[in-house]
């Protein structure tokens, strides 16, 4: 659902394009620009709009970071040899790089010798190469979910938040799944500052306190025994549990969240049975916003019940 396109610097050589491209990237739109060449895709712009006699390099710095803040500039590990600031140099490896791990397209204002070169003034959400779903369909399985969440786990950095309300440490759907996303997440070049997994209690609201004191009892004596052992060693995660407030909104739809967006799963993060699939789509702006307010310690749509720190046991080599 995140497509990585290589964009020449050096034809971003006006505000007018370069606010285009990055009115059209993000995580919420399915799009980022490749950092190509590999840290120093800024610097290339910069130049080019300084040959063209822009100066207002601060209106700049401005756009391109809250490009990057929002997930719309990423740099995916690609090789580049020789001058950066060269667009003949820089277009040589671009399809070089798409020989071997193609881009969705490449923005050029050459001549176009590959099928999914565009020129920028072909960038329209609605025509060709540039145009690209939100949402898919894909197998409740952990290797298809995985697939769906490498992008926006590749570019994040500071949190990862799994949202699921039904989820239950005692099953093994839920464990598997979960065991899954951890473990992928562990062998990425990078820790996220803080991992959680958010849910809530189930528990009948017309029970009394002594059933209500019962289920939280139970719930964290299975997360302190199941949990440390879908856990890689070394990683901690933080389980919070939270209980809908009467009449505030209910804890339902299922998600993941990072600093640079976020994905809805309809179905749930569990394991599905064999066939069943799920609706994925990636969450606009201010939906992302909210939801993520949502499950903050000074959330007012949610009562936040506690949280429990886990310490991985789970030894990965194990499971090859």
């Amino acid at each position: 659902m995140l497509h990585e396109f290589a964009v020449d610097p050096g034809c971003l050589n006006s505000w007018e394009m370069l606010q285009r491209i990055s009115d059209l990237c993000g995580v919420h739109v399915g799009r980022y620009v490749s950092d190509f060449p590999p840290r120093a895709w800024q610097a290339c712009v910069y130049g080019a709009l300084r040959r063209n006699g822009f100066r207002q390099m601060k209106a700049v710095e401005t756009l391109l970071v809250s490009l990057q803040r929002r997930g719309g500039l990423h740099d995916s590990g690609r090789s580049f040899s020789g001058p950066r600031d060269d667009s003949a140099v820089w277009l040589k490896n671009a399809r070089r790089e798409n020989r071997e791990r193609p881009f969705q397209a490449i923005v050029t204002d050459a001549e176009r010798t590959d099928s999914n070169e565009i020129s920028p003034k072909e960038i329209d959400p609605h025509n060709g190469h540039w145009c690209v779903g939100t949402g898919c369909r894909v197998e409740r399985t952990a290797a298809a979910l995985i697939k769906c969440l490498a992008p926006l786990l590749l570019q994040s950095r500071d949190f990862l938040f799994l949202v699921d309300s039904y989820f239950n440490p005692n099953e093994y759907r839920y464990c598997e799944a979960f065991k899954a996303y951890l473990v992928h997440t562990s062998q990425l070049s990078h820790k996220f500052r803080k991992i959680e997994v958010h849910t809530r209690l189930h528990v009948d609201p017309r029970a009394g306190d002594a059933a209500r004191t019962g289920r939280l009892q139970f719930f964290w004596k299975s997360c302190s025994d199941n949990f440390p052992k879908i856990v890689p060693l070394g990683m901690k995660v933080t389980i919070q549990l939270w209980e809908e407030i009467e009449g505030s909104d209910s804890i339902h739809a299922r998600y993941v969240l990072t600093e640079r967006g976020g994905i809805k799963i309809d179905a749930g993060l569990d394991l599905g049975m064999l066939g069943q699939t799920t609706d994925v789509d990636l969450l606009a702006p201010n939906v992302y916003e909210s939801r993520l307010r949502e499950f903050q310690p000074e959330s007012k749509t949610y009562r936040h019940l506690g949280k429990l720190e886990i310490d991985g046991i789970y030894r990965v080599r194990e499971s090859r």
